[in-house]
């Protein structure tokens, strides 16, 4: 391919500046709704633009310019995630700015990062006997879950993640225990446990893409301790 490169003298015109988020973490189901300005120190009229994966006719998204005055340009991206829409990879959203400069029309370009994550498990529940602790939850809202992640600690840790942390972080303690591999199994009893200890308890959905395995946001803790008695 061929290229032409024009060089001109300096201080004829400047470029567009992108003023956009530059990662955001989404819980499939959830929508994205954000502003992107645009601006130019000369004034000029600007165009503004988005490309990317979300942007098409396959997922429930779209982007769209609004009125604008001379040296500033808004528009609104947004996308209603889903369950389908859960991956390892992040999903690229390309924005441009063009000035309208008669000179030399400048462009300016900043890519936002969008990683869709699987919902937590909801109310998991556990009930003890003097020599096993069953656990119970709700099948997780998204049913393109493959199976389940139960993770077990002695004594309880209070732990909240944020927006982009998924399953457990090692230096929590707890330890994978089982994993059960269908959505719409929604039990699993633990035999290997001791009277006189307190079993704390998270769960995490899973996922399939290709062949990697994803972990959504853990379940909150639930402990249980074993019955006196025989």
């Amino acid at each position: 391919r061929d290229m032409q490169i024009q060089v001109y003298e300096g201080n004829i015109n400047n470029p567009p500046v992108i003023e956009s988020k530059d990662y955001i973490c989404v819980v499939a189901g959830d929508s994205i709704c954000d502003t992107i300005i645009a601006r130019d120190v000369d004034n000029n009229t600007i165009t503004l633009t988005a490309t990317g994966d979300p942007i098409s006719s396959d997922f429930d998204s779209w982007f769209q310019q609004l009125n604008g005055s001379p040296g500033e340009k808004k528009g609104v991206f947004q996308w209603n995630t889903n369950c389908s829409n859960i991956r390892k990879q992040t999903y690229s959203v390309v924005f441009k700015a063009v000035d309208n400069n008669s000179s030399v029309p400048l462009a300016n370009m900043k890519t936002l990062l969008i990683k869709v994550i699987g919902p937590q498990v909801e109310n998991l529940n556990c009930y003890s006997t003097s020599n096993h602790i069953s656990l119970s939850w709700d099948a997780n809202v998204c049913n393109n879950a493959v199976g389940y992640n139960i993770y077990r600690k002695i004594n309880s840790t209070h732990f909240q993640h944020d927006s982009c942390e998924t399953g457990i972080p090692v230096g929590l303690g707890y330890e994978k225990i089982a994993y059960v591999d269908s959505w719409s199994t929604n039990t699993y009893t633990d035999y290997d446990v001791l009277q006189g200890l307190e079993y704390c308890y998270r769960i995490c959905a899973v996922w399939e893409d290709n062949t990697a395995l994803l972990e959504g946001y853990a379940s909150d803790e639930i402990c249980c301790s074993l019955k006196r008695g025989i």
